[in-house]
């Protein structure tokens, strides 16, 4: 029997975009045999798949249904190395050593619905009359992102929804929620801190309490008939929060959310990426859908310097400010303000700041007298 173990230069085989996979391949065999070829091969990929259900025209004007393929292919990194050729393979212990630089545009490892991004190292032995014999283990491959090179990171977030019970000419008071982050930017195993403003303007219902939801949003992009593209949404966190805001009442709720191990945020031109949102749902009542706020996230993989723990801090950081204005004067309309405090400078003022100008050029020289005796005689 035939057994074949895969090693690699750390525990578990999860390394980064930009680095170098070491490893080794042990091969036991019990007996002798021939072989065409051994070698090992790396290959990183992108692949997308999904079918499409749809319909034609046939014959007699009857219709026909089918499923059409879609399909697009992104390759990463792809390598052999050949070691051994026609020859014979005795039994016992084999070592093969490999290595292999990894792009540093290689996407993090995902397997979904409708497309995957994997990497995979394999010891292939082709056997002459023989079916071939292949080994594969896959490694897992992470993008790194660091959120401090990454201005949209650091913009806090605010969203407001706007939120009607009943229609027509029932329609009371809206709910007005408000939600703010402190930053775009975030890393697994991180707190999401929220602050939500409700104010309940309704004159006949409760709200009860928050959920949250972190969703993963994948998007798919086939080549292949066509270009087509196809979406798939995880939710991948959840929370919830339970409270009373009463009727006519104003209330802040603040919390946070985890951000679990999840594949960075992946935005770039690439057939699969990745993008993350945060969903707020607002329990009104058992009867009424409830009101909803959603706002987009970054995810990375190396966290933000500033501290986030206080997000006044961190919105003023983020954010420039201008300067206060003077509203001691009140205004009585809408009229533009008066400048008659801002005339320009007369005549006189003029003069007493720039002075009068004393001029860099030389006099010219002074005339010569009517008497020409008294003028020097030129030598001929």
């Amino acid at each position: 029997m035939t057994t074949c173990v895969f090693g690699f230069d750390r525990p578990e085989p999860i390394y980064y975009s930009g680095e170098t996979v070491y490893g080794r391949v042990d091969l036991h065999t019990e007996n002798d045999e021939f072989v065409a070829e051994v070698y090992i091969s790396f290959k990183g990929a992108s692949t997308v798949f999904f079918e499409e259900r749809r319909s034609r025209k046939i014959r007699y004007n009857k219709t026909e249904y089918y499923l059409e393929q879609f399909r697009a292919t992104e390759n990463y990194a792809i390598s052999t190395k050949r070691l051994l050729r026609a020859n014979v393979l005795p039994a016992g212990l084999h070592t093969y050593t490999f290595s292999e630089a990894l792009p540093t545009i290689c996407g993090s490892s995902c397997v979904e619905k409708f497309g995957h991004i994997t990497y995979e190292v394999s010891l292939t032995i082709e056997r002459q009359n023989h079916p071939d014999i292949v080994y594969t283990e896959r490694i897992f491959v992470r993008k790194p992102m660091d959120l401090n090179f990454c201005p949209d990171a650091l913009i806090p977030l605010k969203a407001e929804s706007i939120k009607y019970f009943c229609c027509w000419k029932f329609t009371s008071g809206p709910l007005i929620s408000t939600l703010t982050l402190p930053f775009s930017g975030y890393v697994p195993d991180q707190e999401i801190q929220y602050e939500l403003e409700l104010n309940n303007r309704e004159n006949s219902y409760d709200i009860y309490g928050i959920a949250l939801e972190l969703h993963q949003v994948y998007t798919f992009i086939s080549h292949t008939p066509e270009y087509l593209i196809r979406s798939l949404k995880n939710t991948v966190a959840k929370a919830e929060k339970e409270f009373t805001c009463y009727r006519q009442q104003k209330q802040v709720i603040e919390g946070s959310i985890l951000v679990p191990k999840v594949p960075p945020t992946k935005n770039d031109e690439g057939i699969i990426t990745i993008a993350y949102f945060l969903k707020v749902f607002i329990k009104a009542g058992v009867c009424h859908k409830v009101a909803e706020i959603e706002v987009p996230i970054i995810i990375g993989t190396v966290p933000l310097r500033q501290n986030a723990s206080n997000r006044a801090n961190a919105t003023a950081m983020a954010l420039p400010t201008a300067p206060s204005l003077d509203t001691s004067t009140p205004y009585t309309s809408d009229l533009p303000p008066s400048y008659d405090s801002y005339e320009p400078p007369s005549f006189e003022q003029t003069n007493k700041i720039n002075g009068p100008k004393q001029s860099n050029i030389s006099k010219p020289p002074a005339p010569l007298s009517e008497d020409s005796s008294s003028a020097p005689l030129l030598k001929t």
